[in-house]
């Protein structure tokens, strides 16, 4: 199948939970997510928690090495709320 370390521990994950949480997308990613004090996993970009996403400003940078758990995160999104925007 090809997958990554990331990738199994995701999927070990879920067998063992049946669930992914914020808490987990901030633990696959944490140099781009962080969890807030209402509990849900936010992007952030240095010091900047984007906490009020929308439009242009709601897109965050981050380093190309983050790019394969950013996407895992996407797809392990509980709410399906996590969107790319390639340059």
């Amino acid at each position: 199948m090809g997958l990554n370390e990331r990738q199994i521990a995701a999927l070990l994950h879920l067998t063992e939970h049946r669930r992914i949480t914020n808490r987990d997308l901030q633990e696959i990613a944490p140099d781009v997510f962080t969890l807030l004090d209402d509990g849900l996993a936010y992007v952030k970009e240095g010091d900047k928690v984007f906490s009020d996403p929308g439009g242009a400003e709601g897109l965050a940078g981050f380093p190309d090495g983050m790019l394969d758990a950013v996407v895992e995160a996407a797809e392990e999104c509980p709410g399906e709320c996590i969107f790319i925007e390639a340059e």
